[in-house]
């Protein structure tokens, strides 16, 4: 695990890594960073004479209150946090202005050193320290012994790994109980299992004295605070992007004015020619009349029409100049809403965790500030015509006015820009990049986006806090090493990084069409509904040209240049337009008097920011501190550093499984002893002899790892190179499966075909049947002909006591149900190039018997051709070491993870349980030596300046104190051995017979030894043996072979 912080000791404070795994405690990390305190601090002192226990007091960002962690707890319970600050203080000293991650409960025990009154005279081993040494007690439990994960934690031999607890109630009073442990407690010299405790108590574990005190000074009961999480998973939400949709909005029709007819001239004489003709005829005077009439008539009717069309186009000019004004009303109404839509859209500060997503149009759509922008509402057209000159200038106006809108996000995609430049004055240029670099941080996840950064010394105080972004050590990034650089080595470095991603990236098949050289146009408004295309390559990467500590400026032109076709982009801060790359088409200016403009160069406009986005460095500083801890949930990736280097099984369980006692206590508490079977029991004990097959094998990233083969199988597959940890694995699981259950409950076939050397201790446990280490077509036929007929034999038997399975005859408790039987085989690769029929068979008999209790796990180096799907349909439990390359890890675990393990932490593995997530953990080693203590935990310290962290202190070694000439799975073995003696276990029923021996001599002894058994007794036992002829005229020739009825006799 990975820990980046800040050591703060009071005098300064240093950036540092720590680097351990998840077995650690966090004593041992506040013990080791003792030593790098000033002389002066009164923590300073370390080993034996040191008499206060140190812890980590640390403040997270995204808490107010410092919080004070429990120096025994590990790592994968409870974690420091990235970005945290950490101190050392005394566990035991009062913090008043911190919360504790425990109730401090004022109670403590203190270890009485040899030469004071009181001291028991048989010690054995005393504390080199002359000083008394003192542990706090917390509310609840307090264990004491040799585990480390003890509160009380001591490395004499004659305490049991978990020897007593001390519990300490709710309102103040305690007591002690004996767990089991070989040598007993005493409370004021009596021997007791159970007793209360009183302030002055003495009590005695082995051969070390303590004396209890209830009211010890200097303690205060603290709020309990719940455990925190190494990484905080973020769920990124999904999130309704607001959109602006405009309301079509039009004028009327232009009125236009009716251009009176002229006086009908000729209309008016003909009536007048009229009557002058009838007056000429008739005389009359009354002709004369219409000769008057007429004209005056049409000069009426030409006058009225003139009239009516003057005011009606009167009216039509007023109702227009109506429309022209509700017009701007509503395109103010409609602008007012843009407005606020828009800046919701690109709030700016505030938005989502990592909500934009590839597939979103607002993918890489940076946020400078606000200004004056195109609008997005179309204003309707108009023609000048005959308008009077006050509406066409109302009509100018409407164009002038909402042509544009003001006080909205201004904004530009970095995939459309391909680079993007930041000029100006340097202090504001500078906030205005880390406003934008911030703003990728926040809203993007480092699965999506990873940040690289080019920086000169004299810059990093304004720029050191890029290292806490997460962006920044991406697990997800393609680039190999560091992505920060402010030296000329380091620039040379990042620079030959980031153009091998660009070379890796140019030639992939998948690369589409060049986007960096786009032509030029007006960039186009989206509507952030429709979906967008993904980037071809992702991660994408920003390179950030903060300043050039050393490195060729036309390499980095040369990236900002190729690389927005392969997603790779970059921003650049200049003093000027003259000191950017021509491949920032758009870039940003701030001027002397702080205004601000973005310019377009393919659309050719420039866009005034009237209020700029800007971040100061101590608060982009805090916004990366509190991202640091943050992982993308839909994107986890184990980090290597996670899980331990290597673990034993004895440091993961509760049980000292070296102590017969311990696996005595073990096998009872599973109801693994058929000798207490057959009496009825109790409902919980049918339930418990009913469960599954469960051990635990390692450390996880969330602690101990166990697999159970009966739930998660029932059959297993597991794959591993030469030299990953493979057959250390399966004697792992063998031995933990043992250690859990009993000989009367579980056996083992072991079949080794590189002749048995990775079961040479797993052969002498008490569960094992038998090890098959030579094969040839003869006894690949009997062996699996016994194996059948004992699957055979289980099912009469199940029939006759009316179970459908062994579960079923467990939940019975009948003391004559078969143990399971668990075959393991190892390389079966080379069976089943050498003997195919064995492997064949095996798979069918296991096919076969997953409901009478026969499980199978097959282990191969190299699975590739050789795991079918018949053995994948069977196999539901997966399990992959190192492999030799992508392919075979495929194979096992359907992902090439397996591939990629080091080389140099064997035992590291990855499990798929059918279609499953993979997890991964580290297998616990049996191999080592037996120590008395816990084992060193591996520390590393190192300085975490801009790039290359600098080791303070070389990673400590394991120590190895105490430690024994015989390892742990030989102490586990005889431990197994020594109970199953204890215990007076019958030897469990062998599935087959040994092979007919080459020579026999005569007479045939009646011992079934001599014919091939193994001396059966007890109420499993059914295998006959050999009798001696009952007449005189019967000649012994030898023995006759029945593996189809598990039985051999006397041929005669």
């Amino acid at each position: 695990m990975r820990i980046a912080c800040t050591l703060d000791t009071g005098t300064q404070r240093t950036d540092i890594v720590i680097t351990t795994d998840t077995a650690t405690l966090f004593g041992e990390i506040a013990d080791r960073l003792r030593g790098y305190l000033p002389p002066s601090h009164p923590l300073r002192t370390i080993g034996p004479t040191a008499q206060a226990q140190a812890t980590l007091r640390v403040r997270i960002a995204s808490q107010s209150t410092p919080l004070i962690l429990d120096r025994h707890r590990t790592l994968g319970e409870s974690a420091l946090q990235p970005g945290c600050i950490v101190s050392v203080v005394d566990d035991a000293a009062p913090n008043s202005d911190a919360r504790r991650q425990y109730p401090l409960a004022g109670h403590l025990i203190e270890l009485i050193p040899p030469g004071q009154a009181g001291a028991p005279s048989r010690r054995r081993r005393s504390d080199t320290s002359g000083t008394p040494r003192a542990y706090g007690l917390v509310v609840g439990e307090n264990l004491i012994g040799r585990d480390p994960a003890t509160r009380v934690h001591l490395t004499t031999r004659d305490v049991s790994r978990r020897h007593a607890q001390i519990t300490i109630a709710d309102d103040g009073t305690a007591s002690v109980h004996d767990l089991g442990s070989a040598n007993g407690i005493e409370v004021n010299d009596e021997i007791v299992t159970d007793a209360p405790l009183r302030n002055g108590d003495r009590l005695t574990l082995g051969t070390r004295l303590f004396r209890y005190d209830a009211l010890a000074p200097g303690l205060t009961q603290m709020q309990s605070e719940t455990a925190l999480a190494p990484r905080v998973a973020v769920i990124p939400a999904p999130e309704i992007v607001p959109r602006f949709e405009p309301r079509d909005l039009a004028l009327p029709a232009q009125p236009h004015r009716q251009h009176s007819s002229r006086m009908p001239v000729l209309a008016a004489l003909a009536p007048l020619l009229g009557g002058i003709a009838m007056f000429a005829l008739t005389k009359s005077p009354y002709s004369l009349i219409l000769v008057v009439l007429s004209p005056l008539t049409l000069a009426a009717t030409w006058l009225d029409s003139r009239f009516v069309s003057g005011r009606e186009y009167r009216r039509e000019l007023t109702e227009y100049r109506q429309s022209v004004r509700k017009l701007a009303d509503e395109l103010a109404e409609q602008q007012q809403r843009e407005r606020a839509v828009r800046q919701q859209a690109n709030p700016g500060s505030g938005a989502a965790l990592w909500n934009r997503r590839p597939e979103h149009q607002t993918f890489l759509e940076l946020r400078f500030g606000a200004g004056t922008d195109l609008s997005l509402t179309a204003i309707p057209a108009a023609e000048r015509g005959e308008l009077p000159d006050d509406i066409w200038a109302q009509i100018v106006d409407l164009h002038d006015r909402f042509e544009t809108i003001s006080d909205v996000p201004v904004l530009e995609k970095l995939s459309s820009a391909g680079a993007i430049g930041v000029t100006g004055s340097a202090g504001v240029a500078e906030e205005a990049l880390r406003a934008l670099i911030v703003q990728v941080a926040t809203s993007h996840s480092p699965a999506d986006v990873v940040v690289a950064a080019f920086c000169e010394p004299h810059q990093l105080s304004g720029w050191s806090w890029l290292k806490w972004l997460p962006h920044t050590a991406s697990p997800h990034s393609p680039i190999s090493g560091d992505h920060l650089a402010s030296t000329a080595e380091g620039a040379q470095q990042l620079t030959t990084r980031l153009e091998e991603v660009l070379g890796e990236r140019s030639m992939s098949p998948t690369r589409g069409q060049a986007r960096s050289h786009l032509p030029a146009g007006e960039r186009p408004i989206r509507h952030h509904h429709e979906a967008a295309a993904p980037p071809e390559h992702s991660p994408v990467v920003i390179a950030v040209v903060i300043g050039n500590p050393g490195v060729d400026p036309a390499r980095l032109v040369h990236i900002a240049e190729a690389g927005p076709d392969v997603d790779m982009h970059v921003l650049w801060l200049g003093e000027s337009a003259q000191a950017l790359p021509a491949a920032c088409r758009t870039w940003l200016h701030i001027g002397d008097d702080l205004t601000a403009a973005l310019h377009r160069v393919r659309s050719a406009s420039s866009i005034p920011v009237t209020r700029l986005d800007r971040l100061d460095a101590h608060r982009a500083t805090q916004i990366a501190r509190a991202l640091a801890p943050l992982v993308d949930s839909g994107a986890l990736v184990v980090d290597e550093t996670d899980l331990p280097a290597r673990v034993r099984l004895s440091e993961i369980g509760d049980t000292d499984l070296s102590e017969p006692l311990a696996i005595e206590r073990r096998w009872k508490a599973n109801d693994s002893l058929m000798s207490g079977w057959g009496t009825g029991g109790t409902r919980a004990q049918a339930l418990n002899a009913g469960s599954g097959l469960t051990a635990r094998l390692g450390v996880g990233t969330n602690g101990p790892f166990a697999l159970d083969l009966r739930e998660q199988g029932p059959h297993a597959l597991v794959g591993g190179t030469t030299g990953s940890g493979k057959s250390e694995f399966l004697q792992t699981w063998i031995m933990a499966m043992a250690a859990e259950y009993a000989p009367d409950r579980l056996t083992f076939l072991l079949v080794d075909y590189k002749g048995g050397a990775a079961f040479a201790e797993c052969v002498g446990l008490p569960h094992t049947v038998g090890l098959v280490t030579d094969l040839d077509p003869h006894l690949v036929q009997r062996t699996l002909i016994s194996l059948r007929a004992e699957l055979t034999r289980r099912e009469h038997l199940f029939n006759a006591v009316g179970a459908k399975d062994l579960r079923g005859m467990e939940r019975l408790r009948d003391p004559r149900t078969p143990p399971t039987l668990v075959i393991v085989v190892d390389e079966f690769a080379a069976l089943v190039a050498d003997v195919p029929e064995f492997v064949t068979g095996i798979v069918d008999i296991a096919a076969r018997g997953r409901s009478l209790g026969v499980h199978l796990i097959l282990a191969t180096q190299r699975p590739s051709g050789v795991v079918n799907d018949n053995l994948r349909a069977n196999a539901n439990l997966r399990v992959a070491l190192r492999m030799a390359d992508e392919q075979d890890s495929t194979d096992v675990l359907g992902i090439p993870d397996a591939a990629h393990f080091s080389a140099s932490t064997p035992g590291r593995a990855a499990v798929r349980v059918g279609p499953g997530r993979v997890q991964h953990f580290q297998t616990a080693y049996l191999g080592a030596p037996m120590i008395l203590g816990r084992e060193a935990a591996q520390i590393t310290i190192a300085e975490l300046p801009f790039q290359t962290a600098r080791q303070w202190l070389q990673p400590a070694t394991r120590d190895r104190t105490g430690a024994q000439a015989q390892r742990e799975i030989e102490a586990m073995r005889d431990a197994m051995l020594a109970a199953a003696e204890g215990l007076r276990l019958d030897a469990p029923r062998r599935p087959w017979l040994d092979a007919l021996p080459s020579r026999l001599a005569l007479p045939l002894p009646e011992s079934s030894e001599t014919c091939g058994s193994i001396g059966l007794s007890g109420p499993s036992a059914s295998t006959e043996t050999a009798q001696q002829p009952q007449s005189a005229h019967e000649i012994v020739l030898g023995l006759a072979d029945d593996p189809q009825h598990q039985r051999q006799q006397i041929y005669a």
